[in-house]
């Protein structure tokens, strides 16, 4: 035997400490992956909120601008009311002076 046993025992000491030190090393890296799938399950969540804000945003900007369509027909519908009022105030107008004009015609025939 020309290998000692002291020297089988050193190389058994030699691979214990090495397989330590992978075994550590491969912990540190479970750790990390870990880490980094976390994070992407936070980015995820965060993605899902972003997206649920958007549509919202964009549902209510579509009710804002169908609002704003409703309220320019009724401002137009408004106007054109506006301007038959107007009308018919100036169409009372004229009856009223042609009866304050009448009146006055009778009132001076009889005189």
């Amino acid at each position: 035997m020309g290998i000692s046993l002291r020297s089988v025992t050193g190389k058994i000491r030699d691979a214990l400490a090495l397989s330590d030190t992978s075994r550590s090393s491969f912990a540190s890296i479970r750790e990390e992956v870990q880490e980094f799938a976390d994070a992407l399950v936070i980015i995820a969540g965060a993605m899902s909120e972003l997206s649920g804000g958007s549509r919202e945003i964009v549902q209510a900007t579509s009710r804002i601008s169908e609002v704003t369509q409703r309220i320019r027909g009724n401002s137009q519908d408004m106007s054109g009311r506006s301007a038959e009022i107007e009308r018919a105030m100036q169409s009372s107008k004229d009856i009223s002076s042609t009866v304050v004009n009448g009146t006055a015609e009778i009132g001076y025939i009889h005189r």
